[in-house]
């Protein structure tokens, strides 16, 4: 995906942008970071269960 690598820092400027109160960025942050943190940990076990999987219909 071109333009890919834009999208972590255009979502985070888009955060700070949304709350502009120290409180609600700050927990807007964390809630990202942990989604984030989430994401990375679960994706290659999620990706690996999907190749495993057998193909249905195929």
């Amino acid at each position: 995906m071109p333009g890919g690598a834009l999208l972590v820092p255009a979502s985070l400027a888009l955060l700070t942008a949304a709350h502009p109160a120290a409180a609600a960025r700050t927990r807007a942050l964390v809630v990202w970071a942990g989604m984030s943190a989430i994401a990375f940990a679960a994706g290659p076990l999620v990706g690996s269960l999907l190749v495993a999987a057998p193909l249905q219909g195929a």
